[in-house]
């Protein structure tokens, strides 16, 4: 019983870092966002297009900023416990849409595939900025051109969400440390990326991990169980895919 207090205390300072830095970042980006509607402003004379344009671009701006209003809030109170039974099938390619015109992503070519039809009950927010936050990185490592999977695949207990990319791959000597709050490997990274991902496996009671993947960059897999608690390891089909 003590274990998983410490355990459950764990997940709760992970996801409560994780959502202050997500809040700050949000409201700098804010910042500089409201800046640039302002310049719009400027520039619009009178054209009805413009101004519509305009109007919707701080429309967004406007649901970015309650949302890291709600995250703020989160960090100080710990991350809500809600979950929903998420259909991964709709889930899974809501969130492929949304990526689809991130500059890093626009010229990938995204696939998705396996047991879709799952459902998994868990904390929406933080799969969503999981999945997300794996996308983009598999983009930005592949390059135009590049090739990503999105992998569903259900193994009776668990499920389990791969992503690989066609890029260089994480080194060796960066696997165990790409999950600490803060490391980044690039030059205009925070470290923050992973951190989600790391806070909804642990939110979710379930495990991240890298590997090299078959298209021959980085494999990034987040196992799910379904009921709460992780069965035994992972079987030998997967441990021959999570092998460097």
């Amino acid at each position: 019983m003590q274990e998983k207090s410490l355990l459950q205390a764990e997940r709760k300072e992970v996801a409560a870092m994780f959502a202050a830095s997500m809040a700050h970042d949000l409201n700098n980006l804010l910042m500089s966002l409201y800046g640039l509607a302002e310049g719009l402003k400027e520039v619009e004379n009178g054209d009805e297009t413009l101004v519509t344009m305009r109007k919707a671009f701080e429309k967004g701006m406007e649901n970015v900023s309650q949302l890291a209003r709600r995250v703020a809030a989160s960090a100080k109170q710990g991350l809500p416990e809600k979950e929903d039974d998420v259909h991964l099938q709709d889930e899974v390619a809501r969130l492929i849409a949304l990526v689809r015109k991130h500059p890093d992503l626009i010229r990938c070519e995204i696939r998705h595939e396996g047991a879709l039809d799952a459902v998994l009950r868990i904390n929406t927010m933080l799969f969503d900025e999981a999945v997300v936050n794996l996308l983009v990185n598999a983009g930005q490592a592949a390059g135009a051109g590049g090739r990503i999977l999105l992998r569903v695949l259900d193994r009776g207990e668990t499920v389990t969400l791969e992503v690989h990319d066609s890029g260089p791959g994480v080194p060796p000597e960066q696997m165990d440390a790409i999950f600490q709050p803060c490391f980044t490997s690039k030059p205009e990274g925070n470290g923050l990326g992973l951190l989600a991902v790391k806070a909804f496996a642990n939110a979710c009671g379930g495990e991240v991990t890298v590997a090299r993947s078959e298209l021959g960059g980085a494999l990034f897999v987040i196992r799910m169980p379904k009921k709460g608690v992780m069965p035994a390891p992972l079987a030998a089909g997967a441990a021959a895919r999570a092998t460097v």
